[in-house]
């Protein structure tokens, strides 16, 4: 009767910790696929809203300017106006493209936001 108490008591303090253990080795797994699907580090040290006119419609909407590192190269990104902080992320190329004399002059991007949203953005200029 002794051991059955002392075994359930056992189980009653370690199994909270297995759990612990359990949700700790989900949290470096979704960590670790994060790292390996949006590889290319990215910081946003500041943005800009333009309008952009043209089109087949002709017509004006505003688009988002980013100024950005990507593996450290300085670029501009352009995408679709969202709200943006400044500070580190994660990219993924949205769609490779051959690589050119100008490289990567219009190459996709996804931007991951820590709220697993992304921003799709395109490479619209380099400076140094």
């Amino acid at each position: 009767m002794r051991k059955t108490a002392a075994i359930l008591v056992i189980t009653i303090c370690i199994f909270p910790f297995l759990q612990v253990v359990k949700a700790q080795s989900v949290q470096e797994q979704a960590q670790t696929k994060l790292k390996t699907d949006y590889p290319i580090q990215v910081h946003i040290s500041g943005i800009h809203i333009r309008t952009h006119c043209g089109g087949v419609i002709k017509s004006c909407d505003d688009v988002l300017y980013a100024d950005a590192t990507l593996n450290g190269k300085k670029v501009d990104l352009v995408g679709e106006v969202v709200p943006i902080v400044l500070g580190d992320y994660t990219a993924r190329f949205a769609k490779k493209t051959p690589v050119t004399s100008l490289q990567e002059l219009g190459q996709k991007y996804e931007v991951l936001f820590p709220d697993n949203t992304y921003w799709r953005c395109t490479v619209a200029g380099f400076s140094e």
